[in-house]
């Protein structure tokens, strides 16, 4: 789990970094994007949380106040989610790399750096 936490806020970071590459506009639609998967993921932890307790009888419910068994299910199912978000994620940032647009905004900037780290 912390290394998908890891993996998520470098991920964030390199999304807000691309997505002001291409402007107001890009970025306004970042956000938005981040508010709809907010929502997305609470729907997700509901739907993951009812889906274990959903033909449960009242004596299991009250056995698992105890146990605690359906919360690791439900985190468990959570964040195999969150998991394959990161990986669709991956894939789509590899499609994006191969578009004409990003390779004319990035490439100035990678041998910027290049020719910055060569001056150190």
């Amino acid at each position: 789990m912390t290394a998908q936490s890891a993996l998520g806020s470098y991920l964030q970071t390199s999304i807000v970094a691309v997505a002001s590459l291409f402007g107001t506009q890009a970025m306004q639609s970042m956000m938005s994007g981040q508010a709809a998967i907010a929502i997305a993921i609470s729907g997700v932890q509901v739907m993951s949380s009812a889906l274990f307790i959903w033909k449960s009888s009242p004596e299991d419910i009250t056995a698992n106040a105890v146990s605690g068994d359906v919360e690791k299910d439900s985190a468990c199912v959570f964040f195999a989610f969150s998991t394959i978000f990161l990986i669709m994620s991956a894939f789509a940032h590899n499609i994006l790399a191969l578009k004409a647009t990003y390779k004319a905004l990035v490439t100035p900037l990678e041998h910027k750096v290049i020719l910055e780290m060569g001056n150190i």
